[in-house]
């Protein structure tokens, strides 16, 4: 098992323009003419077509092993002129549909590039001055669907006034929020921006004397070398969009190969033209050998580019989002033929410069409710096929009231019966085990404890499963109302202790979690 992929740069509508574009018969042909066509696309986008290219988008992601995705979302309103943010909720709902865990990055666009007024379709990306963005975020915090996130976001120095920006990143900093921003992805950008504040967007960046470490720069593709350095010495993160900037032409970025970089440094998908990690990874790679004109470019202090490059791909996306280091994992086929004869120790520069998607482990199906997904597994030399479950964890809860227990009667459809438990539920996607303890005990027995205890973890089933059970003992109990979900069919039941126990012990509880916890119990009481 390897850490799951992570997109931490994407604009998922764009995979519209998969097939667009790609015929260059007559004049100049580059950027800026291509954000035209991305233009006409905004122009005919509605509800309806933006749902379907993101949930495609995202759906895509998940089967090529990308389990996270930070969408810098730019294209907010239906109605030209009628501030909407109707493509808000489209967004969520799509990256909810497609079961990937999505980091929403609503971008501040105020203006066409400085000092100039927006196009009609740049009018559907504008975010309403510093206040009217910071508004507009809180009230999506509470649209976010279960295990979705936000952090903040500035389009770029071409689309938000110099003096919004340093107030953006003030308040991000204050928030304690990431802040993504396009950075010199272009010479012309660079232009631009010095002739209007009098210095390059890094530059002006690097001597605001604001905080850094939370900044996040998209692309830096024409960012001088010196300058990368001391964005990194001061704490900001890197994220180079290779795919993208290949097809866009927009030049190779001038990666230090520093011990840091590798805790700074993230990759995305981008346009999602082609949606890839393993092929943002080698290209990431080979272009810094291009330019450098040596093998082995981003090594960071170790030994091996692969080590940086799928750190890059997946806990490195995670970090530059806001997220924990800690999240889902990726099932590898290590007996399929484009990594045979391939020894343990360089499994992962097989992967990373020879393997693509046809190594992981197939995924047949996502269960909706348990957030969990079916892979096929091809067999291994002397072993059949199978099927696994990647589960992304559970908690299960031992609540003491007084002498007693409060218990749950749950009927479980798989089985046909309703049985007698303690509660219990499903981790979101990097959610701390604890914080989702309290959760499905306030949700399925409406009780708050007071007192929080863990007690050791459990693998219910672990032959065909890789759920990980956290187990909590909650005391001193305040009872309210449960709060549960349609398809919960739950009871509250109070037990004595004793009673519970005694039940344990003759083997009258059919959950097995149940049953382990209340004989632990007993056994660390006396």
């Amino acid at each position: 098992m390897l850490p799951a992929f992570t997109s931490a740069h994407s604009h998922a509508f764009q995979i519209g323009l998969r097939g667009s574009g790609e015929r260059f018969p007559t004049g100049v042909a580059d950027f800026w003419s291509w954000r035209q066509a991305m233009y006409g696309l905004v122009e005919r986008m509605d509800p309806d077509l933006a749902y379907q290219l993101a949930h495609r988008c995202y759906r895509e992601m998940v089967q090529a092993g990308i389990q996270t995705v930070g969408e810098f979302h730019y294209l907010r309103h239906h109605v030209t002129d009628q501030p909407d943010f109707v493509l808000d909720q489209v967004v969520i709902q799509a990256a909810h549909d497609a079961g990937i865990e999505l980091v929403l990055l609503p971008a501040a666009y105020e203006e066409g590039g400085p000092g100039v007024d927006l196009s009609p379709a740049q009018r559907r990306f504008v975010s309403g001055g510093f206040h009217g963005y910071w508004e507009r975020f809180d009230q999506l915090q509470g649209m976010l669907r279960s295990g979705q996130s936000m952090q903040a976001c500035v389009h770029s120095l071409r689309a938000v006034p110099w003096d919004q920006v340093q107030r953006h990143v003030v308040e991000a900093h204050r928030r304690g929020l990431k802040l993504h921003v396009h950075l010199e992805e272009q010479p012309r950008e660079l232009a631009e921006i010095k002739a209007a504040y009098g210095d390059h967007p890094v530059r002006l960046l690097l001597d605001s004397g604001h905080p850094m470490e939370h900044l996040v720069g998209v692309h830096m593709t024409h960012t001088p070398e010196l300058q990368l350095v001391e964005w990194l010495k001061r704490g900001a993160t890197i994220l180079p969009c290779p795919l993208t900037e290949g097809d866009l032409g927009d030049g190779v970025p001038v990666l230090p190969d520093l011990p840091h970089l590798k805790n700074q440094l993230a990759l995305g998908t981008d346009s999602n033209l082609r949606i890839s990690m393993f092929e943002e990874m080698r290209r990431l790679e080979h272009d810094q050998r291009c330019r450098t004109l040596r093998r082995g470019a981003l090594r960071c202090g170790g030994d091996a580019p692969a080590e940086t490059l799928w750190h890059a791909a997946s806990t490195g996306g995670r970090l530059a989002l806001g997220l924990s280091e800690c999240g889902p994992s990726l099932s590898i086929n290590p007996a399929h033929h484009l990594l045979t004869q391939v020894d343990e120790p360089s499994l992962l520069d097989a992967l990373v410069f020879g393997g693509d998607e046809r190594v992981l482990g197939k995924r047949v199906t996502m269960d909706p409710v348990f957030k969990s997904a079916i892979f096929h597994l091809e067999p291994m030399p002397g072993r059949p096929a199978r099927h696994v479950v990647r589960h992304p964890g559970g908690v299960a809860v031992l609540p003491v009231h007084g002498d007693d227990f409060l218990l749950i009667r749950n009927h479980r459809r798989a089985i046909g019966h309703t049985l007698l438990e303690v509660p219990a539920g499903t981790l979101e996607l990097g959610e701390d085990p604890k914080h989702a303890a309290v959760r499905e005990l306030a949700e399925e027995t409406g009780a708050v404890a007071a007192s929080w205890s863990s007690f050791g973890h459990l693998w219910p089933a672990p032959g065909f499963c890789d759920e990980r059970l956290h187990l909590f003992i909650a005391d001193d109990l305040t009872l309210g109302a449960p709060h549960l979900e349609e398809h919960e069919e739950i009871e509250r039941v109070l037990v004595p202790q004793a009673e519970a126990i005694q039940a344990a012990e003759a083997g009258d509880y059919a959950d097995a979690k149940t049953a382990v916890m209340i004989l632990r119990f007993a056994s660390r009481k006396g």
